[in-house]
């Protein structure tokens, strides 16, 4: 029963999403600005959910307010600003049903973002890595080359006897 609950969810999110969709595609046709519109729909989810978090939270403390939170806040109201914004512009230039199916195509994206990534970040490693080999075999090259450019060095005494006369 609880998954058939989750599957209601997940529909009737993607059935909103639409509805959404569509909507901003009829207001912006009728001459809406896509920042007015992104504007309502976030005074719109804050009346939603402000209530909602005073239900459900008002018998927890508080976290303390530190700067890395507001900072996190800001960042996360300008990301998704610029999201919705990019969204209802993208659907005035197109259509809901693209929006939609762009949509079901986050997770995918976000897979392949995740290999790139990856592959971009394992050859920095490997780069570094040889880098630092290299590093350390100019270093042994030139320490090597001291040796045999030193006043003691001589190709006929074996390598114990050049030890000695080191001391």
């Amino acid at each position: 029963m609880k998954q058939l609950g989750v599957v209601a969810v997940m529909l009737t999110i993607e059935l909103l999403d639409v509805v959404v969709y569509t909507v901003s595609k009829a207001a912006m046709k009728k001459g809406m600005n896509d920042f007015v519109l992104v504007m309502y729909s976030n005074a719109f989810s804050a009346c939603f959910l402000l209530p909602i978090t005073l239900i459900f939270y008002r018998k927890r403390a508080l976290p303390s307010l530190t700067c890395c939170i507001v900072a996190q806040l800001f960042l996360n109201g300008l990301l998704s600003c610029s999201v919705q914004t990019l969204r209802f512009l993208g659907i005035g230039y197109s259509s809901p049903t693209l929006a939609s199916a762009m949509s079901d195509l986050i997770p995918a994206f976000t897979f392949m973002l995740a290999i790139v990534c990856s592959v971009i970040g394992a050859t920095i490693v490997i780069i570094g890595f040889y880098a630092v080999i290299w590093g350390k075999g100019q270093e042994k090259a030139e320490k090597e080359y001291e040796v045999y450019t030193s006043a003691s060095y001589s190709p006929v005494v074996p390598l114990l006897q050049n030890k000695k006369m080191e001391e």
